[in-house]
């Protein structure tokens, strides 16, 4: 049966490398082995730690599948010389990291670090999605790259101030979509006191699972998606916040002006009963949005006589009162109807004067 000689081979020698061939390590070069045509033959390099695997030469035998790849293998059919390439691994290197996910609208970017070892300062070229940036020559490490765009982050090349390092390593940006917060109410963004409750529409688009309202008046967060709220009976002007967190967490907030207006109104009682019972005794009216200077109520007879007139609206409030006496005398007046007559300006400055009548109850 025919034969050939295969022989292995190390470059350079001098290393403690060796061959697993077909199981069988080689630690001394050169070997020759004799096969039989047709022989399949696999090797596997057991490469020194401070060596690197480059390629595999033979002159005739073709390896399979590449002689690039690490692990090989070949049919004998020709005498031939198998030679292991081997390198020098650099004594300094430099490693990038980052798996890192932000939101688009984040205010922070994403951190890219790139590690040293070595004498500073340091030269190195990353590149971007396959796109090679400029070289960039730092002291600083680690190195941070502050970026906003998504991809792979790896680099070409490194070295220090005496020698070309290894590189390793990848970082991987993610960018995510953020939601966009926004909301309408059910009334206009002006409301009044007599009525100061609207109900908050969520109109956000995203994935939306958390919801934040504050509504600007010191009460307390709400966390429905579209809320129903009062606010004080203040005329006032209320910032109101929504925050919207999505599913992967990204936020957005929006902002809304409600302006709560004044409301003049104004309650005359029709009748009243002096009878010091502690019970209706005194007339007093109740009253909002009115300007206290330009107040006048007057109260008159049936035959137009003036029986009570003031221009001090707190003399009317609750808390003093009309006593149903004759102002100048201060005799009780007959149990009857009188007329009043009652000019003011609203909050607004707008004049109003009415007149109704008064029961007198005894």
């Amino acid at each position: 049966t025919p034969t050939r000689d295969i022989v292995y081979k190390v470059e350079p020698a001098g290393t403690t490398t060796s061959i697993d061939v077909n199981g069988v390590n080689i630690s001394a070069f050169p070997t020759s082995i004799n096969y039989t045509i047709g022989d399949t033959v696999s090797v596997v390099p057991q490469i020194d730690p401070l060596w690197g695997f480059n390629y595999w030469e033979t002159d005739s035998v073709i390896m399979m599948p590449l002689n690039t790849n690490q692990t090989d293998s070949f049919y004998v059919n020709y005498h031939d010389t198998v030679v292991l390439h081997i390198y020098e691994l650099p004594t300094i290197e430099a490693f990038i990291s980052g798996d890192v996910s932000i939101c688009d609208n984040d205010e922070n970017p994403a951190e890219v670090k790139i590690y040293f070892s070595g004498i500073a300062p340091f030269t190195f070229v990353y590149k971007h999605n396959g796109i090679v940036n400029d070289p960039i020559i730092t002291t600083e490490n680690p190195y941070i790259v502050y970026t906003k765009e998504d991809g792979l982050y790896e680099l070409v090349s490194f070295s220090d101030v005496a020698e070309v390092g290894g590189i390793s390593g990848m970082a991987i940006v993610t960018v995510l979509e953020s939601p966009i917060a926004n909301f309408h109410l059910t009334d206009s963004d002006t409301l009044n006191i007599l009525d100061a409750t609207t109900e908050f529409i969520d109109e956000s688009e995203g994935n939306i699972i958390d919801w934040e309202w504050d509504f600007g008046d010191n009460s307390a967060y709400d966390f429905t998606e579209s809320p129903t709220h009062t606010f004080p009976d203040i005329a006032q002007s209320y910032t109101v916040s929504l925050v919207v967190t999505d599913n992967n967490s990204c936020k957005d907030t929006t902002f809304r002006n409600i302006t709560i207006l004044d409301k003049y109104w104004i309650y005359i009682p029709n009748s009243f009963t002096p009878d010091n019972d502690q019970i209706n005794d005194k007339f007093c009216i109740s009253y909002n949005g009115i300007r206290e200077e330009t107040f006048s109520f007057t109260v008159y007879d049936r035959f137009s006589n003036v029986v009570y007139s003031t221009n001090d609206i707190t003399e009317l409030d609750c808390n003093n009162g009309w006593d149903g006496n004759y102002q100048e005398t201060g005799n009780p007046l007959l149990m009857s109807t009188y007329i009043y007559e009652v000019n003011y300006k609203d909050f607004e400055g707008w004049k109003h004067q009415d007149f109704g009548t008064i029961f007198i109850i005894r």
